[in-house]
């Protein structure tokens, strides 16, 4: 008969999942904000990522076709700067003001010879080509990696 005579003991509150503390909301704003910042930086710089990824597939056409590849190598880093300053007016550049465009954007990246070089190998025949240095050619796509990942709008 004692059996009969327990009974049921009260279930205590529900516990509540907000935070208690100041310091809990104090730590959510704080992550909330770095989440924030974090993500419109890695936002902003996504133009980078898609022209970097389009420079390692490039280099690696330089290969077979060095006209195509430069002419290429050209079109996005002008697509990159177009990208950054928000202006099609890059497009529009002609060589002089492409080279100061270029200089003043990272500057130290592109010797001006090698920013000549740069706006006149698209326009040199595959035969021409053939006849320049590989590693020059190569040492510009690496000024180009450069230049794309440390530009800075003008």
């Amino acid at each position: 008969m004692p059996t009969l005579m327990l009974q049921e003991p009260p279930l205590p509150q529900p516990v509540t999942w907000l935070p208690q503390t100041m310091g809990f909301l104090v730590l959510a704003v704080i992550v909330l904000l770095w989440l924030s910042i974090y993500g419109y930086r890695f936002w902003r710089n996504r133009h980078r990522r898609l022209a970097l990824r389009d420079l390692a597939r490039l280099e690696s056409q330089l290969l077979h076709s060095r006209a195509k590849t430069m002419t290429q190598l050209l079109m996005l880093l002008k697509t990159t700067a177009c990208k950054v300053s928000g202006s099609k007016q890059v497009f529009t550049f002609n060589d002089a003001a492409w080279l100061t465009f270029l200089q003043q954007s990272a500057p130290d990246v592109f010797s001006p010879s090698d920013a000549r070089l740069l706006v006149e190998l698209p326009y040199r025949s595959e035969v021409e080509l053939q006849k320049l240095p590989l590693a020059q050619m190569l040492g510009l796509i690496g000024k180009a990696y450069i230049w794309i990942g440390t530009h800075r709008v003008v």
